[in-house]
């Protein structure tokens, strides 16, 4: 990619990314913000609506009870009016009493038509049925001794002046049933003779129907207050009731008969304009928890266990509003062919919910109806274990969080499209800029490419011309400095890998055959020209055998290279002309000094020449040979004194031999670079290590030894650089000798 295009880039991301990354920051805390808002104002929501319906169940509570007193307060005044008349002459001559008349069913224009509470349900009917009723009296029926079958009797003469007695009654219930806040069903006054007031009035009783044989009958004869009981059953309009009765008392001091109200349980409910400010899906229910299983309460007494998972807990409804939003609710629940329940997903919660209600405790809760997560609030509202429950949809109570969350939602994407837009007219405008800025950039640029191009194909009067004041300038004047100093130093190398192959050509170019000998060796400098030396001299000194070499020049590159070639070119000079090789060092020792006394260079050497008797050989300074015996499998060096050349002139060399040459003896000659060498760690390879591989190579051919040793020095200094020249030669000593 070109460095204009590079620029491009550049100057984007300079500008996008800090833009992104706040745009990307803000966008997360907006979001998080509507969500948190939402999430609060939820919480808030449902926390404050929980609080006001529990307040409302708690007004409805106090409502319900002022009704009960009152209720309460009109039986007794009923139960003391009764027996007051009953024990006055009878106003009159004795009224008609009706005697096992059938029930009269309500038709078009009655009072029963405009009143739901007045309505029958029959069994061959989906819908209930009008009763014929009349508010303005109160209807005296007569329902037979206890014991006949249904009412067959006939009232005798003391029933019928009871009858006349208590048809006074008729202004008492309806002033009853006009200061009554709640709707009464049936004012009831009924003697233990058989004789009974009914107001409404009602045209007919159903069949074998006897109040007197009722469990709130029963009870109110026994008690000396009001006594409510229920929810009951009417058997004239089958829906679910609440009694409250009391005992009329007679002239001989014994209950002469019950004076009894009966409330519709939907009348419990009442409408609320809060609760449809809230929701026009809330849903009002007067309900009782059903009973718990034997075993769940003797679990719950402590006498068992029992795993309440398995039960599946329920509340039985006994009036209601309905839910839908209808121009007129309708408070009644009718006792259908069915009882209704109202049940929910969450069994352990709908568990507690009846529990508390068991112990008469008010709470909220958030539960599953209908399919729908609801806020469910609820209270007591007798003391007969009945109960309010109010449950309005979580979606209606949370409306305005959401109405705000979804605001709040809409004005981030809103601005997550002007910052978009805005964004994307930033990046136009610094695009155009970047794009003018990297070419003004880069023409000078391609300058100095067009004059490295010129450069690298042999121009070396290539010059670059940048007139501009910033590091491009400078560029490219180090450009046309570097130009003459890379020509210089091409010329260099050039000496310096002519000197190379100098070099390379004065050491042996192979092996010599000499009789009885295997000869190998090797060097590697560590630069282009290296002063480490070896060489095979035939015919040395009166031509008595092979000579072989090895010398070290102090230093590296160029110098030691030259040092060495003049050391070379002495020792072949010499060795030609001496009787010795005592001697031959020798001259050579005082050659070399004349060149390098001033220098303070210097050279080591160890010349040996093998013969058919042995070996002899001069040590200048150098390391010993060592010499190795497979049979014996011991190393040993040919030592001896000697000075380094080049050190002192006159300095005389002595001459060693050894006359013992066995076959399979080696012989190995060898630089300081050998043993010097270092690894990764600083350790120095050593002589030991040289004399295993040695060891472990005796038996393979010499130029392979010296192969060995080379690769195991490289392998021991790994990646580190090669410090200095390394030379090794390996002489074996054959069977044919």
């Amino acid at each position: 990619m070109r460095i204009r295009w590079k620029l491009l880039l550049l100057f984007l991301a300079i500008f996008l990314l800090p833009i992104g990354a706040g745009r990307y920051i803000a966008e997360r805390s907006w979001l998080r913000l509507g969500l948190e808002l939402g999430e609060r104002s939820r919480d808030e929501l449902v926390r404050r609506t929980g609080a006001e319906l529990g307040r409302m169940v708690e007004d409805h509570a106090r409502i319900l009870a002022r009704d009960r007193a009152i209720l309460e307060a009109l039986v007794r005044v009923q139960a003391l009016e009764a027996a007051r008349l009953l024990g006055a002459p009878p106003p009159g001559a004795p009224g008609d009493i009706l005697v096992a008349e059938p029930l009269h069913m309500g038709s078009e224009g009655k009072d029963a038509a405009m009143d739901p509470r007045f309505c029958r349900v029959e069994e061959q009917v989906e819908n209930c049925l009008p009763l014929e009723v009349d508010f303005d009296r109160s209807a005296v029926r007569y329902l037979g001794q206890m014991g006949q079958m249904g009412n067959m009797g006939q009232p005798g003469p003391a029933e019928r002046a009871d009858a006349a007695r208590l048809a006074s009654l008729a202004p008492v219930h309806v002033e009853a049933s006009r200061k009554q806040p709640s709707p009464l069903l049936w004012q009831l006054i009924v003697l233990r003779n058989g004789t009974m007031t009914i107001y409404p009035a009602l045209g007919g009783l159903p069949a074998m129907w006897d109040p007197r044989k009722s469990e709130w009958y029963a009870r109110a004869l026994k008690a000396d207050s009001v006594l409510w009981t229920g929810p009951v059953t009417d058997p004239l309009t089958r829906q679910p009731t609440l009694v409250a009765s009391l005992a009329v008392p007679g002239l001989d001091g014994a209950p002469a008969g019950v004076a009894a109200m009966v409330v519709p349980a939907a009348s419990l409910v009442h409408e609320n304009e809060h609760i449809t400010g809230i929701s026009h899906e809330a849903s009002s229910f007067v309900v009782r928890p059903e009973a718990q299983p034997k075993a769940e309460a003797e679990s719950e007494a402590g006498v068992g266990a029992v795993d309440r998972t398995k039960s599946k807990p329920r509340l039985h409804v006994l009036a209601g509003e309905d839910s839908q939003p209808m121009p007129e609710r309708v408070h009644m629940l009718w006792l259908t062919r069915q009882p209704r329940f109202v049940e929910s997903e969450d069994d352990a919660g709908l568990r507690t919910v009846a529990e508390d209600m068991r112990a008469m405790r008010s709470g909220v809760r958030v539960l599953p109806f209908d399919g729908r997560k609801s806020l469910w609030t609820y209270g007591p509202v007798s003391g007969e274990g009945l109960a309010l429950l109010l449950i309005v949809p979580m979606a209606d109570v949370i409306a305005p969080a959401a109405a705000a969350e979804q605001y709040v939602l809409e004005q981030v994407r809103h601005q997550i499209n002007i910052t978009g837009l805005v964004i994307l007219a930033g990046a136009g405008i610094v695009t155009l800029a970047a794009f003018l800025a990297s070419g003004w950039i880069t023409a000078n640029i391609s300058k100095l490419v067009g004059m490295t191009r010129r450069l690298s194909q042999g121009d070396f009067e290539a010059r670059v011309d940048i007139r501009t004041h910033d590091e491009l300038r400078e560029l490219g004047e180090s450009f046309n400095a570097m130009v003459p100093a890379l020509q210089e130093r091409l010329a260099i190398k050039e000496s310096l890998d002519l000197a190379r192959e100098i070099q390379r050509n004065l050491l042996p170019a192979e092996a010599p055959h000499a009789p009885g000998l295997e000869v190998a060796g090797a060097s590697h400098s560590c630069e282009e020209t290296g002063g480490d030396y070896y060489d095979y001299l035939d015919g040395c000194c009166e031509g008595r055998g092979l000579a072989v070499c090895v010398g070290d020049v102090s230093g590296h590159g160029l110098p030691a290279a030259l040092f060495m070639a003049s050391a070379r070119a002495f020792l072949r000079a010499q060795a030609g002309s001496s009787t010795s090789l005592a001697e031959a060092v020798s001259r050579v020792n005082r050659l070399i000094y004349h060149d390098t006394y001033r220098t303070g260079h210097f050279m080591t050497l160890l010349l040996m020449e093998f013969d058919r008797d042995g070996v002899s050989w001069v040590r200048a300074g150098h390391d010993p040979a060592l010499v190795y015996d497979p049979v014996a499998d011991s190393f040993d060096e040919l030592s001896g004194p000697g000075l380094a050349l080049g050190l002192m002139p006159d300095y005389q060399y002595s001459q060693e031999r050894r006359a013992d040459l066995r076959p399979g003896l080696l012989f190995c000659l060898a630089t300081d670079g050998v043993w010097e060498a270092r690894s990764p760690q600083g350790e120095f390879y050593g002589k030991e290590r040289l004399r295993s591989c040695i060891r472990a190579n005796a038996s393979r051919p010499a130029d392979e030894i010296v192969e060995a040793v080379a690769e195991d020095v490289a392998v021991f200094r790994g990646r580190c650089p090669t410090e200095d020249d390394v030379t090794l030669v390996i002489v074996r000593i054959r069977a044919d000798r």
